[in-house]
């Protein structure tokens, strides 16, 4: 399931990464993200056990249920809307074709 998952969320989840990236800071921010999803990818099975071995079956799905749309609003509140608009994607893909010029490495 985790793998059907990735397939179909972090395809744009990098875009919306690197849409929010200042120009020229997209690695940077690619790398942030990425550190901070594998934090994530590393701590959640131990703080979830914990939770499931402490409190039960119960208070781990209602700490689930109540986590999800609390961080899905607190996305689309840091989101700025520019980022999130079809217009600027496609602006943005427009000038990522432009063709860039090879450096004159004659001497």
């Amino acid at each position: 399931m985790k793998s059907l998952g990735d397939l179909l969320v972090m395809g744009r989840i990098h875009a919306l990464v690197t849409d929010l990236a200042p120009p020229g800071a997209s690695g940077r921010y690619l790398v942030i993200f990425g550190t901070g999803w594998g934090i994530a990818l590393t701590l959640t099975p131990v703080l979830g056990t914990r939770l499931l071995a402490h409190a039960g079956t119960t208070a781990l799905w209602s700490a689930m249920a109540a986590l999800c749309p609390l961080l899905a609003a607190l996305h689309l509140r840091v989101t700025p809307e520019p980022a999130r608009s079809p217009q600027r994607r496609a602006s943005r893909e427009r000038r990522s074709t432009k063709p860039v010029a090879a450096p004159n490495l004659r001497r």
